[in-house]
Order: C-alpha cells, then structure tokens, then sequence
C-alpha cells in the first residue's frame, strides 16, 4: 500500500488579538468604510434559501448610555398604560435589562397598491391604515448603554451583544447634540462628538464577533469547512448570509490559513453590514449644537441611512394625545388641539401645556416614524395579506372576531359579531384587508 503523508499547515495568526502588534480598532474601521462603500453599489442582500417563517420581526436599539434610547423606545412603543415605559433619567446605565415593546413601521395598504374595488377598505384590528399607508407591527428592543470597551468586558459588557442577536436591524442612538460624552457624562458647550460616537459603537460590535472567531482560530483552521461557518451561524446568520460575506470580501476558506489580521476583519466587517444593518439616528436635533454635528455626520459618513429625531418631542406627543389633549397621527407634520378637556384643566396645568405646544410645534415631524421606516428598509420583511378570497378580501376567520354570514351580488360582505345575529362589519385581521358590510 502506497504510504500517506499529513501535512500540518501553520495558520499566520493565532487566536490571540494582542500578539499581533495590529491597532484593530483603526482596522475595523478601515474594514467597515470599505465594506460601506461596496454595499453602496450593490443590490440590497436577499437571502433566497430562506424559508417561509412568521416570527417577531425585531428592532434593536442600540447606544451609549444618555443619548435617548428609552426615550426613543418609549416614544415608539406608547402604551396604553404608563407603567409599562422604560425608565428614563438623565444618567448613565439606567437601563439594564433590556426593554421589551411593540412599536409600528408604516408599508403600502394593499387596497392601494392592487388598486381594489372600492367597496374594500383596509380595516386593521391592530394599527391603523389610511391614504394608501399601513402600519405594521415590529419588536423594538432597548439594550443596555453601551461604552468604550465593552467587548471586553466593560459597562454590562458582552451581556449586551447577546442581547442583540434575535435582532434583524439596529437603530444606533446618537446624541447629535453633542451634550454627553462617550460614558453618556454631561459636557459643557456641546463638545461630545457624535461622529466618534458612531466609530467606537460600530468597533465595540465588530470587535465582540471578531474577537470571538480569533478566540477559536486554531480549531477553525483545522476544519475550516465546517468550523468558520458555525462560528458565524451563532449570531443567527443563515449560510447565505456567510458566503456573501465571503465573497464580498473576495475571500475563500480554502487559504484560510493564510489569512492575515486585516482580511478577517474584512469578512467581519462585510459580515456586520449584512447581519446587523444599522440606521443612524440623529437624536435631539431640535437642541442647539445638533444642526452642525448632524452635517458633519452626513459628510463623514455618505453611506449610511441617518435621520434627524427628536425622541423626546414625540414622546410628549403620545402623553398629551393618552390623555385626551390633543389629536395626532405617528409620523405627522401637525396636530390638534382637544379645545374641551384642554379648557377644563387647571390655570397653572394649562400654562404649562400651552408652553411645551408651542415647542412642539417647530419639532415636526419628530423622525421616530421615519426612523423605523428606514431601519426596516435594510432588511425589508416580506409581507403577507391572507384572505379568503379575492372579491371581498376578507381576512381568514379568527377565534373571537366577526363571522361571515354571507356575500352580496356586488362583493361587499354581511357579518355577525360572534355569531350575535347582529349585522356588523367584516374587519380584518393583522395585515389583511376588509370588506365593508352590505
């Protein structure tokens, strides 16, 4: 028998970052600019081995602690009961278990889009549609500030990372004020710099997985086939999401022990920008200060989605529109004055709400709506409007909701609220059109 012979192929690096003698951070962001710019000129990332699945679809909030994520998860999700809002103070770490929420995102009303007859009007139990819009329900998830070295260890460190990966998008958080340094401390005369904000919080994410991988580099050399692929499935990536990152970054596991410092952290980075798309949200632009730093965020960074928000201002919307003072729509340019109850409150009450209307009103629209928006337009769910059928569009029958009883010559529908013998009108579910009753 012919005789084998194994050879043993060294990797040029080993599993530990610090023997390196490389400044990472600078090769993070080095790696991230570069893999900004080519997904700038490629079509948007679909995953076409993905399978039909409905499940939450989640939003993270991400940031340093200070710069508003409460705020901006409380202004999104508006509960009905108060006690349910995050807690909010004007110091660092107020949060520490994640906050847990529904929020909306608002997509084309398939009355719209498929030109229906006119007979059927959107009607969704949760949410609401109107002039052609829909709004659609995500997860928002308001993780605990994040601060410098906190891949290492740091602030609630890694804790935080993991609470991350059931995410689809993240939200970044900027203080674009400029009024809290990177611990999210109070400074004076606006000298914080969102612009290094976003550096370090995208380094503190490439780092937590970059590190990871590097802590197992001997054993994924060795059966590089199997092990770099598992190493980035635990961030909830499907294999099509690994190899375009692969390829994106024109690499090959089959050299993989070649591979030097600065090619991993290229994958990573065209890994990141795939997994965990990010929008910048340029919170409390409305203060002074956040009109310079916002231009200079834009000018810094042409890649990236940023929107102007004022969380605090939308906020205060939802809490005069919950208690019965004023009408207003998510997202809107204008609200309305409730002239009766506004008339009944308190002289003092009055004068104190009168005075944050007349600070609103310039804070329009507050960008939490568009925010959303934007952060689910880099990874677009597929969205799906079950119904029975097509001439009445009506929802499939749902435990506890109205019942068909029949269907008019002209398509419009009859229906009993739970079987009541009364007519009523045949709503529909989530995401689903409704038919108007005869």
């Amino acid at each position: 028998a012919a005789a084998t012979t194994t050879t043993t192929r060294k990797a040029a690096m080993g599993h530990d970052p610090e023997e390196d003698g490389c400044n990472h951070a600078e090769l993070a962001l080095r790696a991230g600019a570069e893999a900004a710019a080519l997904d700038q000129s490629l079509p948007p990332f679909v995953d076409h081995s993905a399978r039909g699945l409905y499940s939450p679809y989640v939003v993270g909030l991400v940031g340093k602690p200070s710069a508003g994520k409460s705020t901006f998860f409380n202004a999104a999700y508006d509960p009905a009961d108060e006690s349910r809002l995050a807690k909010m103070a004007s110091f660092p770490f107020t949060t520490i278990d994640p906050n847990i929420g529904e929020g909306y995102f608002t997509a084309p009303c398939p009355s719209k889009t498929y030109a229906l007859p006119p007979n059927v009007q959107a009607d969704p139990v949760h949410g609401w549609a109107a002039n052609g819009e829909r709004r659609q329900l995500v997860v928002l998830k308001d993780v605990a500030g994040l601060v410098p070295g906190a891949y290492q260890g740091r602030g609630k460190g890694n804790a935080f990372m993991n609470d991350l990966l059931d995410a689809h998008v993240l939200i970044h958080i900027l203080d674009a004020s400029g009024q809290t340094d990177k611990e999210g401390n109070a400074v004076e005369a606006c000298d914080g710099d969102p612009c290094q904000d976003v550096d370090w919080v995208r380094s503190e994410v490439h780092m937590w997985i970059y590190c990871n991988v590097r802590a197992k580099w001997p054993a994924i050399v060795r059966r590089p086939d199997k092990k770099f692929a598992d190493m980035f499935s635990g961030y909830h990536a499907r294999p099509a999401v690994i190899q375009a990152a692969l390829d994106r970054a024109q690499c090959s596991v089959e050299n993989i022990w070649q591979w030097d410092p600065y090619t991993l952290h290229r994958v990573v980075a065209h890994f990141v920008r795939l997994r965990f798309p990010t929008v910048l949200a340029c919170n409390k632009y409305d203060q002074g200060g956040a009109a310079a730093h916002i231009a200079r965020i834009r000018e810094r960074y042409p890649h990236e989605a940023v929107v102007p928000v004022s969380a605090k201002r939308e906020l205060q919307l939802c809490q005069l529109r919950r208690k019965g003072l004023l009408r207003y729509r998510d997202g809107g340019t204008s609200f309305e004055l409730c002239a009766e109850p506004f008339a009944a409150l308190p002289e003092v009450v009055r004068a104190s709400v009168q005075r944050t209307l007349d600070d609103l009103a310039p804070s329009l629209p507050t960008g939490v709506l568009r925010c959303l928006n934007a952060a689910v337009a880099l990874r677009p769910p597929t969205l799906v409007y079950p119904v029975e059928n097509l001439d009445t569009c009506l929802t499939p029958l749902l435990p506890g909701r109205l019942t068909v009883t029949g269907v008019s010559a002209n398509g419009s529908a009859t229906a009993n609220p739970d079987g009541a013998g009364a007519a009523g009108e045949a709503r529909s579910g989530d995401g689903t059109c409704s038919s108007s009753s005869s």
